[in-house]
This record gives C-alpha cells, structure tokens and sequence, in this order.
C-alpha cells in the first residue's frame, strides 16, 4: 500500500486580511493541484494517481477492471520502495548516518493522523446510514488496523469489518520498520553500491518466484495479503533507488507511458472474479505488474509529462487518504442493503470530498509538523512516501 499525499503549498490570491483558515483551505488545495515546481517530481505523483485510480474503479466495478486493486496496489508498493530508499540514501549521503527516531517521527506524523481520522469518523457514518457493521467487531478490527497487522489477520481470512483494504498499508509499514534497519547493516558493512543494488535485486526476484509458488502451496489470503508474498515489489523500487551509475540508464518518458498503458492493459484483463483463474491471475500477474512499475517510475523520473498532468497529479497527492476511505464509502450498506454499481460512482465523488477534508484538517497540518524532522535536502524532503 506509504501511499501518498505530499506537502507542498501554492501561492493563495486570496486578499491580505482574509480568513486565516480560508487561506489555509485553500492552499492545501491549490498544492494538490499545482505543478508548477521544481522540486519534486511531479510525474511521480502522476504515477501514484494512477495508481490510486485503478484501485478505486477496480473497486466500483470488479468486473470491468478484475485486477485494478492488485495492479494499483503493486504500483504503490514498488513505488514506495523506490521512494523510502531513495530518501534514506540521500539522507545518509547528506549527513553521513541514518537518524532512526526522526525517520519513525516523519513516518508517524505522515500516517498516523490520517488513519485516526478513519477510525473516528466511520463508526459515525456507519450510525447515520443505519449499516449493520456497526458491532462490537468494529473495535478490534480497527486496533487491528490502527497498530498496522491487518494484513496478518487478511491472511488468516478475517475481513476486518469494513478495514480489509488496510492490510496494504500495514505491509508497507513493516517494511518501514525493518528496510531502515537492513540498509543501514549494509553500510556499516561498507558492501559497496553496486553490491547493494545487487543483493536487493536479487531478493525482489527470489521473493517474486516465491510469490508464484505461493499458488501451489497456500490459501489465496495467505498467498495475497501477507508481507513475504508483497515484499517483491517494494524491493524491486529500492534496487531501482540503489542502481549504481553505469546502470542507471536514462528511460524514456513514452517508456512509461507505455508501462503504463499495459498495467491498465492487465487491470481490464478479462477474468471472471472470484473464480479459480482470477484468484491464480492476481498472484501470478503481479510479478508483472512490478516489473512494469520498475519502467514507469524509472521513465518518470526525468520528465515530468505526460504522466505529470494536473487531474494525475491531483489524484496522486489525495492517493493516501482517499486509499483509506473509499473502500469505506463504496462498500457501505444503508439500512443493511449493499449500493448498486451505479451509485458507487456517487459513492467515490463522496469519497474524493472526504479525502479532501482529511488533506485540509489533518494530513498537512501534520507534514508542516513533520518538516522539523527532515534531514536530507529540501528538494529531497519534498519527496514523500506513504
């Protein structure tokens, strides 16, 4: 699942005097539309709102994009390696160490604030719909989700009520804890650059393989929500982040479009859902999928169109919290009685705007916080992960 909206204001013309809180509404939301800046890499955003759009259409109409939400989610994981590691890096280079406490303070202030804005706001929205979920289940399953091990309890087969869709996020953040940890052994170690690109590319292929063997030797869940059967994407991205000069080849930006074009290709691939051949597709494909991830982000990196346009972008920096709460929305059943197909697209617009108000309330009120805890260079800083 980071993930991702990022910081990053634009210039308000609203006039000197003028509310306080208006200006600061509005600019959060001319920072998530703006792509007039030089420091960051706007086509990544653009590659997270793909990302986060696939999953939400793959979860309006499962049947019309099969494989949207394993395409999606892969995109996120591969781009969240490349990115975590790219930012230790630079900051090792910047500073000479690693400061673990304010690499786990910038972590929490990112996600933190945004999942406590779920897990307080749904029980109340559950209430006002008059949905049945509203038991004593939701209790446990959102400290499930609030301490990160949804995805062990996704593959041991609970549902975690209406959280299931956290279990993304709490691979990633494990692979936070322990990738910081790793990186900085091998350093200590003084294994040279090119040695590290290697033994990580080496790992993201043995844990690829192993995600495919995991169909012959596993439950679906087991083989789908767990962090040894993902750990393939998000290593692929940090051996992207480690490839040594001689191997960092310049990629073509129509290389990521082209990327791109078949991770939707594959998204649409027509399979029936939840039959035996879709649950084998979404194991199988998703090796695929990180491998095309690997050619978006590396054609993505120096160009920042055409995957840098303003709806992608848009979409890209709302990713993390419109993540938490589309499933949410869309899977919500008033008076006990699930939404059609159809208003599930109302139910997504609703989704964006309840977003927005976690990007407004919370999520930058916390980046601006978390900007004290930032050791590499600004332009770097910018770069934030889910």
């Amino acid at each position: 699942m980071d993930t991702p909206a990022q910081l990053h204001s634009g210039r308000s013309s609203l006039r000197p005097g003028s509310s306080p809180v208006g200006v600061h509404a509005w600019e959060s939301l001319t920072g998530l539309w703006n792509t007039g800046t030089n420091s960051r890499n706007v086509a990544l955003d653009g590659l997270r709102g793909v990302a986060i759009l696939l999953v939400v259409a793959s979860h309006v109409s499962a049947a019309r994009l099969p494989a949207g939400g394993m395409v999606g989610v892969t995109l996120f994981f591969t781009l969240s390696g490349y990115l975590i590691t790219g930012l230790l890096i630079r900051e090792q280079q910047d500073t000479g160490r690693v400061a673990f406490r304010d690499f786990y303070i910038r972590r929490a202030l990112r996600l933190l604030p945004a999942i406590l804005f779920l897990l307080l706001l749904t029980p109340l929205i559950l209430w006002a719909v008059g949905d049945p979920s509203l038991t004593t289940e939701l209790i446990p399953a959102s400290l499930i989700t609030l301490f990160y091990l949804s995805n062990f309890f996704r593959a041991a087969g609970d549902h975690l009520v209406v959280y299931g869709h956290t279990w993304s996020l709490s691979v990633e953040e494990q692979f936070y804890i322990l990738w910081p940890t790793i990186f900085v052994l091998l350093i200590l170690r003084r294994v040279p650059r090119r040695a590290q690109f290697w033994i990580v590319a080496t790992l993201a292929v043995a844990f690829a393989v192993w995600r495919v063997n995991s169909t012959f030797t596993m439950s679906f869940d087991r083989a789908y929500f767990a962090l040894d059967t993902n750990a393939f994407g998000l290593l692929a991205g940090a051996a992207l982040a480690l490839r040594p000069p001689k191997l960092s080849k310049r990629v073509a930006s129509w290389l990521a479009v082209l990327a791109v074009l078949a991770l939707t290709a594959i998204s649409v691939y027509p399979v029936k859902v939840e039959s035996p051949d879709y649950y084998a597709f979404l194991v199988y494909a998703a090796p695929v999928a990180a491998a095309l991830a690997l050619v978006a982000i590396a054609g993505a990196r120096h160009a920042s169109m055409p995957l840098g346009i303003p709806p992608l972008v848009f979409f890209g920096r709302l990713s993390y919290g419109l993540y938490l709460w589309h499933e949410v929305i869309l899977f919500t059943s008033p008076g006990g009685h699930p939404i059609t197909e159809t208003a599930r697209i109302a139910a997504a617009a609703i989704a964006v705007v309840i977003a927005l108000l976690s990007w407004i309330l919370v999520e930058r009120p916390a980046l601006l916080m978390k900007k004290r805890f930032e050791r590499v260079r600004p332009e770097t800083a910018l770069l934030d992960i889910r």
